[in-house]
């Protein structure tokens, strides 16, 4: 089976799309203005993504946004898991079908 990936910047858009629908811990999926409040972190979950992270990394990785650079304490990495699942399910349907999840 040929698969063609998916384009870089269109995982990246899916990716931002997910973290407003999924995360969005700061609650601005609502404001358009806003949109864009989390392209900053879109790079790192790509970059973790295509090396193969496991999902317990990226919660990891989500929970020290959320406690160092976002100043929260209600979340957990356990509580991140399924956000992070669906990216890492994301990633796998992207590569293995060349179409967005």
């Amino acid at each position: 089976m040929n698969s063609t990936p998916a384009p870089p910047r269109a995982l990246q858009r899916r990716i931002e799309q997910i973290l407003l629908r999924y995360w969005d811990p700061i609650g601005v999926a609502g404001i358009p203005d806003a949109r864009g409040e989390y392209e900053p972190y879109v790079a790192g979950v790509y970059r973790l993504l295509v090396s193969g992270a496991s999902a317990r990394k990226l919660a990891g990785h989500f929970f020290a946004i959320e406690k160092r650079q976002l100043g929260m304490k209600d979340f957990t990495p356990k509580s991140l898991m399924p956000l992070a699942e669906r990216l890492v399910r994301l990633h796998v349907a992207t590569t293995s079908k060349g179409e967005q999840a």
